[in-house]
């Protein structure tokens, strides 16, 4: 397994938290940038459940692109980029 740690950013109070992840030993920085992008964890539902971690929240929370942010982003200590606003098409290119 390989990790990622980012900082999920609650963009309506600029909040920030440390998160990490496990992900299978094939991960690259630009697999993982479509993963934090446009994939699975590109979505604010999905960003809500890491913000909120083991803290007592509410785990439902609706889909969308526009309240939280990934900032941080790295895969085994590799910076896969320096910030990475969520927002469908956005032109941040993965390092």
């Amino acid at each position: 397994m390989k990790t990622v740690t980012f900082t999920v950013v609650k963009n309506s109070t600029g909040e920030e938290r440390n998160c990490v992840s496990d992900v299978e030993d094939d991960y690259t920085p630009e697999n993982t940038y479509f993963l934090f992008g446009d994939g699975n964890y590109g979505c604010d539902c999905n960003r809500h459940i890491f913000f909120a971690g083991d803290r007592d929240e509410d785990d439902e929370h609706p889909c969308g692109e526009t309240e939280y942010s990934i900032k941080n982003l790295k895969l085994d200590g590799v910076d896969v980029m320096e910030y990475m606003k969520r927002e469908y098409g956005d032109n941040v290119e993965p390092i």
